[in-house]
């Protein structure tokens, strides 16, 4: 059996959290039976000690003293017996009670157990008419209960009767507390993909006997970096994401940027350039697990020198020039901290040679006007070139090789840094398909060659038709 006005405060109070309202109410005692019920200390005042003794044995010759009860103390009656194994005189016996964490028997006849408690059929009743609340009747589930549903913010009162009879009255103010403040700790470090960590929250509202009723929500602004279940967190991806913690209105952030563990760097060791040759290093990042998105990379100098001494110059997303013969050391670096790994590598730079350098970015531009085919080129000057050789092959002729189409000088080009070629098309071409490249060349011999240019196209022909009379009728 159980207490008919604690249960009802309970229910109340689990139905008004769960919609994020709250109540404070006055207390007050019932019962629904002898067996299990709810009474209050009650000695008489003749007896000087106000407090009721607790022992271990319905007995007070056999019996150990637990504790003491105040007098006026609600306790909560578990078990009755009948009569007092040692003294007749007690009325009503001894009570098995439970106060606080304080179980044990006492004499029956200082409980004090309402009249009203032998039968336990009850109601409730709304005692005014300002629908703060509203009553759902709960007997199907538990008998004397009722569920209250909260409308609106304010005071109401709420009378437990039998039958017409007022057994008391409970005052219930329903208020809507605002959280004023939210504490987010994040128990571990997430900085690598694979890290773990655990959420937990503070909420302080202005009602501060509700702070441990508010719940806490967390979410992940990008899944796939941070996951989020059951309050623990996950990194599972490169990237920044941000975790809201979130109770009622109040919103706290916390911002992380997740990387990956660098596990090595993977480059050769020795490169060789010429004076003037650009290269750019491509350091493969191993990182674990693999394939993720590394952390930058970055480049310095492993030497301290004066720039004029320096064989080479670098660009921050590793592109290499080389300036003047000689060696440098680079070092190359990715990650930070303790998840950052280091690889030293050694351009050798030598004097420059046509035949080992070739002319970059060629670039072919066309149009067809009047069956003749005009194609602008144009390149990177390449030093040390003195000519410049064109080379065309027709993909749609019987030969299909390339030929030396032009040669010009390096001054010419200088002039205009482009230069034109032009063609005449049969006038029955309906398609044409052409691949060019260009060499440096001077007395000692020729550059490596170009990038090829295609240039492909459909040649449409304009046809006159004539117009078919029709005679009218």
């Amino acid at each position: 059996m159980r207490n008919i006005v604690k249960k009802f405060v309970v229910i109340f109070l689990a139905t008004i959290i769960t919609l994020s309202n709250f109540l404070n109410t006055n207390s007050i005692f019932a019962a629904e039976n002898l067996a299990l019920a709810t009474g209050y200390v009650n000695i008489p005042s003749w007896i000087t000690k106000k407090e009721l003794n607790v022992r271990s044995q319905p007995s007070q010759k056999n019996s150990k003293i637990l504790g003491t009860i105040p007098d006026g103390s609600s306790v909560k009656i578990i078990d009755a017996t009948t009569e007092d194994e040692d003294n007749d005189n007690f009325r009503q016996g001894w009570y098995k009670v439970s106060y606080k964490n304080l179980t044990g028997y006492v004499f029956g006849d200082y409980i004090k157990i309402p009249q009203y408690a032998k039968d336990p059929k009850i109601k409730f009743s709304i005692l005014d008419n300002s629908k703060t609340i509203k009553l759902k009747d709960n007997y199907k589930n538990e008998e004397n209960t009722v569920i209250l549903k909260a409308l609106k913010t304010g005071y109401t009162s709420v009378a437990v009767m039998k039958n017409s009879r007022v057994l008391q009255k409970v005052t219930i103010l329903v208020v809507d507390p605002e959280v004023e403040d939210l504490n987010v700790c994040l128990d571990g470090d997430l900085k690598y993909v694979g890290d773990k960590a655990e959420l937990s929250s503070s909420v302080q509202v202005d009602y501060k006997e509700f702070n441990n009723t508010y719940k806490v929500t967390y979410e992940s602004s990008n899944e796939n970096v941070l996951r989020i279940a059951n309050n623990k967190v996950e990194a599972v991806g490169v990237g920044r994401a941000t975790i809201y913690a979130k109770s009622k209105d109040k919103v706290e952030a916390i911002r992380l940027n997740i990387v990956a563990r660098v596990k090595s760097i993977e480059i050769d060791n020795n490169f060789e350039i010429e004076v003037g040759e650009v290269i750019q290093l491509k350091p493969k990042i191993i990182t674990y697990p693999r394939n993720l998105r590394s952390p930058k990379i970055s480049y310095k100098f492993s030497q301290s020198k004066l720039p004029v001494q320096r064989s080479v110059t670098f660009e921050p997303d590793g592109t290499i020039l080389g300036i003047r013969e000689g060696s440098e050391k680079i070092t190359i670096s990715c990650g930070e901290g303790e998840n950052k790994r280091i690889e030293v590598i050694t351009i050798h730079v030598k004097e420059s040679t046509l035949k080992n350098s070739l002319i970059k970015n060629l670039v072919a531009k066309y149009d067809i006007k009047e069956n003749k085919l005009n194609i602008n080129l144009s390149w990177d000057i390449l030093n040390g070139a003195t000519n410049y050789d064109i080379y065309i092959k027709n993909e749609l002729s019987d030969s299909s090789k390339y030929e030396l189409y032009k040669s010009i000088t390096q001054e010419d080009f200088l002039e205009k840094s482009n230069t034109f070629i032009s063609f005449d098309i049969d006038k029955d071409t309906k398609e044409i398909a052409y691949d060019i490249y260009v060499v440096g060349r001077n007395e000692e011999g020729t550059s490596k060659p170009s990038n090829i240019e295609s240039i492909r196209d459909t040649i449409e022909k304009e046809e006159k038709k004539e117009e078919e009379k029709i005679e009218k009728p």
